[in-house]
């Protein structure tokens, strides 16, 4: 199934249950991915008018996607203030890392690992941080122990504009080496 009819599929769930906040969500996925970042925003913010909770992490990850670090930040804190072990703490670390502020960006993972002792926090976050601070290795360690772990997220690896060209085809032949 090309990109095309991936899009027309969410176009038709979105007229079929325009007030679906997941729907505008999956639709605006599919536009981030063809890099529309201006539509995709705009299908992130009819699904906040739908529900204000249900797009917040959406709306910094496209952000992310466009390359601006700093306007990803204060959404992904918003979701990370109610949820702090998920992809909010890892995309909110990957933006604090990408627009220079290493200090938030290393708190976090120090975070993440504290409260991975006492409860499953998928390691493909704290990687995605270590990616944002430059730091490969980690980053390709961290995504290793998530393909272990069976971590659904890494299916979303190749499409997602954080992991530059460089780091997808060395975490492939990591994969596919074994």
């Amino acid at each position: 199934m090309g990109a095309s009819t991936r899009h027309w599929r969410r176009t038709s769930a979105v007229e079929l249950d325009p007030l679906s906040p997941q729907n505008h969500r999956f639709l605006a996925a599919t536009l981030v991915w063809q890099g529309k970042y201006d539509a995709a925003m705009e299908k992130n913010r009819n699904a906040l008018d739908l529900d204000p909770n249900s797009a917040q992490c959406a709306v910094g990850w496209t952000n992310i996607q466009a390359g601006k670090f700093s306007l990803a930040i204060p959404e992904l804190k918003k979701v990370y203030a109610i949820d702090s072990i998920g992809s909010a703490a890892g995309y909110l670390g990957f933006a604090y890392a990408a627009s220079g502020d290493r200090t938030k960006a290393t708190a976090l993972i120090e975070q993440l690992g504290r409260e991975s002792s006492g409860k499953f926090i998928s390691p493909a976050w704290p990687a995605i941080i270590y990616l944002g601070l430059g730091d490969r290795q980690r980053c390709l360690d961290g995504l290793d122990k998530a393909y272990e772990a069976g971590d659904p997220w890494l299916m979303q690896i190749k499409m997602d504009k954080g992991f530059d060209s460089a780091t997808q085809r060395m975490y492939a032949r990591c994969v596919c080496d074994e």
